[in-house]
């Protein structure tokens, strides 16, 4: 089983193998085993071969069976009992996971969901079924319904992505970012939009976006490249900044950049980053920083930022203070 269990990690199980793998998976001795060969696995990069998600192939499989006449309801609960336990495989995926809900009435058109997570710690790479790639960094989730592709190319995020889009002049790209869509044909870009920020910020890096109202189809701004918008949720205003977009970018290849962001913003984008709990005194969340880490240990980035504030950290149990000198 060991050797099946490596060959799905790599992409390269064939669907007999990963239908014999979640049988198998329906015994909790046998999760436990399952995650011990993950642990095992991850820990030796050269094995490592991992190919994008196969959201594609998924896609067509899910929307042959769940298309049938409400009459085939063996199969409806077995497609159901299959995508559960798919979703417990693909949690234990290194680089994020994929979980699947279905919704709808009988003797109508099955609705389902799909819901790409990059968990605190993790950045997540995935194909949507239009072949469009999409990065998703620490703390991020993507979501899009089994209409994608077909009747639309609409997806939703928490958080922040890159997207590299697949032209189709027919069917526009849009992402649904809180306040606001970003609207594409073909192209490459970036979006931001964590609902504890203030902010959302859009970079563009080639091609052209429009950016519209979540009330409205009205375009209120366009990007060209190395431009940015910064629309403040509070106030409800935008304004557009020339940047170099391959700085905002780079959190794709470990890399973080700040600039001239308040204490209190930052530590929200390392907790995301390293799985770690900050708690911040009084005092010192409005203290801005600039600077730029690359794959750094935590006690790294956790040294330098005291070293460049006016703070001072200790730690109890697994909790990280930071609090005025």
């Amino acid at each position: 089983m060991e050797t099946k269990i490596r060959k799905y990690f790599k992409g390269k199980a064939t669907r007999e193998e990963i239908l014999s793998l979640i049988s198998w998976l329906e015994d909790e001795e046998n999760r436990a085993e399952f995650k011990r060969i993950k642990n095992k696995w991850k820990a030796n990069p050269d094995e490592q071969d991992l190919s994008s998600y196969t959201l594609l192939e998924l896609d067509k499989f899910k929307s042959k069976i769940l298309n049938k006449r409400a009459g085939e309801i063996l199969q409806l609960k077995f497609i159901r009992r299959f995508y559960k336990y798919a979703a417990i495989l693909l949690l234990f995926v290194a680089l994020g996971s994929v979980f699947f809900y279905i919704s709808g009435t009988s003797g109508k058109r099955t609705t389902f969901y799909n819901t790409i997570i990059a968990e605190n710690g993790q950045i997540s790479k995935a194909m949507l079924p239009d072949h469009t790639v999409v990065w998703l960094n620490s703390g991020s989730s993507l979501k899009y319904s089994n209409r994608f592709g077909v009747g639309n190319r609409n997806v939703e995020l928490t958080g922040q992505a890159y997207f590299d889009v697949t032209k189709n002049k027919n069917l526009p790209f849009v992402v649904s970012c809180d306040e606001i869509n970003v609207k594409v044909l073909g192209t490459q870009f970036t979006a931001e939009a964590y609902p504890e920020d203030r902010e959302i910020n859009v970079v563009l890096v080639e091609g052209a976006v429009e950016l519209t109202s979540c009330n409205s189809d009205k375009t209120f701004a366009r990007l060209r490249p190395d431009e940015m918008l910064v629309y403040n949720k509070q106030e409800h205003k935008f304004r557009i900044d020339e940047v170099v977009a391959g700085k905002y970018t780079s959190w794709r290849e470990g890399t973080i950049h700040i600039y001239d962001q308040p204490l209190k913003e930052v530590v929200a984008k390392l907790q995301k980053r390293y799985n770690q709990q900050i708690i911040l005194g009084k005092g010192i969340e409005d203290y801005k920083v600039t600077f730029s880490v690359r794959n750094e240990d935590f006690n790294d980035v956790l040294d330098m930022l005291l070293s460049i504030t006016a703070a001072k950290a200790h730690q109890e149990g697994e909790i990280i203070y930071l609090d005025k000198k």
